[in-house]
């Protein structure tokens, strides 16, 4: 994907932790994580260092008049990300956004789907692409016509992700059985 030039990116938590880690700085995270970050770190072609490190924490840009945001998940004040909110609204939501002139706000990091829609902006997280205690692949399409009126569609892909699952075990992923459990229930057993 680093390749294509129809493709935008923005930065996660995870690809900052391990660019910290290659530039001689902690990671930020604990426990497993950690564990887990220094080993992608360790496994990690450098041919992908310098696009990783041009990716952007936010990109806001228009499309029809709509100002759209993409970013990972929500900063605070010192452009470091929010603890995940388990109990999103889009009360919530626009008060974190107040004063941004996005009218649509696309984000991911908590895997679960959001859509909240306020008078000033649309909420939009599709869910993890990947991620998912089923073998799906979530996304959303948006489509903002000439007007500015916008029509979002959440679609679910099913995928064969047995060999993927599988070779957590066999490269010996640090923290496969928590990363398995928590992102992926544990479908690889299914495959065994």
């Amino acid at each position: 994907m680093h390749s294509r030039s129809d493709i935008t990116h923005v930065i996660g938590n995870h690809d900052e932790a391990v660019l910290n880690i290659l530039d001689g700085k902690d990671p930020g995270s604990q426990g497993e994580e950690r564990t887990h970050h220094y080993w992608i770190a360790e496994h990690m072609d450098q041919k992908f260092l310098p696009f990783l490190c041009k990716i952007p924490k936010s990109i806001v840009t228009e499309i029809n008049g709509v100002n759209i945001r993409f970013i990972h998940y929500h900063l605070d004040g010192k452009s470091q990300y929010l603890p995940i909110d388990r109990s999103p609204s889009s009360v919530k939501l626009e008060k974190l956004y107040k004063g941004d002139t996005a009218e649509i706000v696309c984000f991911g990091h908590h895997h679960l789907l959001h859509h909240f829609k306020t008078n000033n902006r649309l909420f939009l997280n599709p869910g993890a692409l990947g991620c998912n205690h089923k073998p799906i692949a979530t996304y959303s399409t948006v489509l903002i016509k000439d007007n500015g009126s916008i029509d979002c569609t959440f679609k679910e892909v099913y995928y064969d992700n047995s060999e993927f699952l599988l070779n957590y075990h066999r490269l010996q992923v640090p923290a496969r059985e928590s990363i398995l459990n928590i992102f992926y229930g544990n479908q690889h057993r299914n495959n065994v």
